[in-house]
C-alpha cells in the first residue's frame, strides 16, 4: 500500500517536469530551426555580401515592380506638369470633358422644354399637384396617389378614355420606345432634335387640369435640378457645369500630387526616376532638378544596389547567388519564394516605352523590408551552420522524446483488458480532434508566415511599424513560441 501510493504521487510530478521540459526543448527547436533556414536559404550562409543573398533579391524585384505600378502614372501626371498641361492632357480631361459635355447638352434640352411647357399652363381650375408629397387634388380636394388614378377617378375630370380629342401622354410617364412625330419631348433616352416636323409642340399636347401641367412642369424641373442648381438662363447652366469640371480637374490633380508624396515616403532607402519616354513626364523621391540629374549621372555611386532601363535595354548590380542543390531549395525557386538573380525580361516587359533608374541605397531608415533584412542578416551570419544543425536536430529529438514519455504516463485506464467509452465521451472526443486539427493548421500557418515576413514584406500589408517589430530577436522568439504552443495542442490532445 505505501509503494503505491508513493508511486500515485511521483507521477503527476515527474508528468509535470517533463511536460515544462517538453515545452522548453519545442522552443529551442523551432528558434534553432527558423536560424538554420535563414543561413543556408533566405541569407545564403556563404557570402558576406547582403546583396547575394536570395531574400535581398526577391525584394529588390518586388520593390522595383511595385515602382513599375507607378510607371502608368506618368503617361498622365507628371511632376514636371503645370495644372494647366495637366487639365490640357486628353488622359487626364477625356472622361470629365464627355460627362460635362452629356450634363450640358441633358441640362439645354431640359431648360428648353421647360420654356415650352411654360407657354401650354392652361387656367388655373381648381386642380392642384403637390410635388413635395407627390399627391393630384382634383376640383374637390379629393386626393390621389398617381395621375392615372387622378385622370381616371378625379371627380369634375373628363375620362383620358372618353375624350375624343387628343391628348399625349405625360413626358414622366412616356416609354422610351414610344415615338411622336411632333414632341420635342423624349424622356430616359436622347431627345429628339427639334426640327420643321416637330417644331410645334403647341398641337401635340393638351392640358385638360392645371395638376396634369403642373405635373408635367414639376418633373422637367426636378431633372434639370439634379444636374445644375442655378438654370436661370443658359449661361448660368453653362458656368456652373463649368466650375465643375475645373474643381474636378483640380481635385484629380491635387490626388495626383498626394499620390507621388506618399509614394516617395514609401520608399525611404530608395532614390527613383521614372519617365514616361512618349509625353516627358516624370516622377522621383527628388523634386529638384539638380538631384535628378545627379541620380541619373551617379546612380551607381555608393549603391547597395542599381536598376537602369532605357525603354530597350537593362542595367542591374551584378549577383554572384550560389546555393547547394536540394528539393527545398528547387522547390523554394519553382514557387517563386526564392530567386538567384532578378527577372530582367519581365521587368521590361513591364516597364514598356519609360526610362527607369532605380538605386537602394545602404538601409538606414527603419522603415522597409531592407532595414528589417539587414539585421537579420548581420545577425545570422555568424552562426555556424554545423551548431545549428546539431542543436535542431538534437532539441527535435528531446521535444518528440518528451512527448512519447507524456503519452506513456498518461495511457489510458482499461477494464477488463478493454477501453470503453460511453456516448458522451466520443462526442466530445471527436470534437476535440477537430479543435485539435484545426489550432494545429492555425499554428504551423502562423509559422510560415511569421518566417516569410521575415524574409519579405510584401505578403501581408502589415504598417511600417510593425514590420520594424519583426526584427530577428523578436521574430525568433515569435516562431519559438508558435512551435511550443504546437508541442502544447499535441501533449494535450495526448493526456485527453
Amino acid at each position: 500500500m505505501d509503494i503505491k501510493l508513493k508511486s500515485n504521487k511521483i507521477n503527476p510530478i515527474l508528468k509535470t517536469i517533463i511536460f515544462l521540459l517538453t515545452l522548453v526543448f519545442a522552443f529551442l527547436a523551432g528558434t534553432s530551426s527558423l536560424q538554420l533556414i535563414r543561413q543556408a536559404i533566405y541569407f545564403n550562409y556563404e557570402t558576406e555580401n547582403f546583396t547575394n543573398t536570395p531574400a535581398f533579391i526577391v525584394n529588390a524585384e518586388d520593390k522595383i515592380i511595385e515602382l513599375s505600378n507607378n510607371a502608368g502614372m506618368v503617361s498622365f501626371y507628371g511632376q514636371n506638369m503645370t495644372y494647366e498641361d495637366f487639365c490640357n492632357n486628353e488622359i487626364n480631361n477625356e472622361y470629365l470633358k464627355s460627362e460635362y459635355n452629356e450634363n450640358l447638352e441633358e441640362a439645354y434640352n431640359y431648360f428648353d422644354e421647360i420654356q415650352a411647357i411654360k407657354k401650354l399652363e392652361p387656367k388655373i381650375d381648381g386642380t392642384s399637384y403637390d410635388a413635395d408629397y407627390d399627391i393630384f387634388y382634383d376640383k374637390n380636394n379629393n386626393e390621389y396617389g398617381t395621375i392615372e388614378d387622378f385622370k381616371m377617378y378625379g371627380e369634375g375630370i373628363s375620362s383620358t378614355a372618353d375624350n375624343n380629342e387628343y391628348t399625349a401622354p405625360s413626358p414622366a410617364n412616356r416609354s422610351p420606345s414610344e415615338t411622336f412625330e411632333t414632341t420635342v419631348f423624349y424622356y430616359d433616352s436622347e431627345i429628339i432634335p427639334e426640327t420643321e416636323e416637330n417644331k410645334d409642340y403647341t398641337d401635340a399636347l393638351i392640358y385638360e387640369t392645371h395638376a396634369e401641367w403642373e405635373y408635367d412642369y414639376a418633373v422637367l424641373r426636378r431633372k434639370l435640378f439634379s444636374i445644375v442648381t442655378d438654370a436661370r438662363s443658359k449661361e448660368t447652366i453653362k458656368t456652373e457645369l463649368q466650375n465643375k469640371l475645373n474643381e474636378q480637374l483640380n481635385e484629380a490633380y491635387e490626388d495626383e500630387k498626394w499620390r507621388l508624396y506618399t509614394l516617395r515616403e514609401k520608399y525611404s532607402n530608395i532614390d527613383f526616376y521614372i519617365q514616361d519616354n512618349t509625353s516627358g513626364n516624370y516622377i522621383s523621391n527628388f523634386e529638384k532638378d539638380s538631384d535628378i540629374k545627379n541620380l541619373k549621372e551617379n546612380y551607381k555611386t555608393n549603391a547597395l544596389f542599381y536598376f537602369h532601363y532605357d525603354g530597350r535595354n537593362i542595367k542591374t548590380t551584378p549577383t554572384n547567388i550560389n546555393l547547394k542543390e536540394s528539393f527545398l531549395i528547387f522547390a523554394l525557386e519553382e514557387l517563386g519564394i526564392i530567386s538567384e538573380k532578378i527577372d530582367t525580361e519581365m521587368l521590361a516587359e513591364i516597364f514598356g516605352d519609360t526610362t527607369v533608374f532605380v538605386k537602394i541605397n545602404n538601409p538606414e531608415i527603419a522603415s522597409d523590408a531592407f532595414f528589417t533584412l539587414k539585421q537579420s542578416f548581420d545577425e545570422n551570419k555568424f552562426l555556424i551552420p554545423v551548431e545549428l544543425k546539431t542543436q535542431t536536430i538534437l532539441f527535435s529529438i528531446l521535444t518528440l522524446s518528451g512527448i512519447v514519455a507524456l503519452a506513456i504516463l498518461s495511457k489510458p485506464k482499461y477494464k477488463d483488458g478493454v477501453l470503453k467509452l460511453p456516448f458522451n465521451k466520443r462526442i466530445l472526443f471527436f470534437i476535440h480532434l477537430l479543435f485539435f486539427i484545426a489550432l494545429v493548421v492555425l499554428i504551423i500557418s502562423g509559422i510560415g508566415l511569421s518566417v516569410y515576413e521575415d524574409y519579405t514584406s510584401n505578403l501581408l500589408n502589415f504598417t511600417q511599424e510593425f514590420v520594424f517589430l519583426l526584427n530577428n530577436d523578436s521574430i525568433t522568439i515569435i516562431v519559438g513560441i508558435l512551435f511550443a504552443l504546437l508541442v502544447l495542442t499535441i501533449i494535450n490532445f495526448v493526456n485527453y
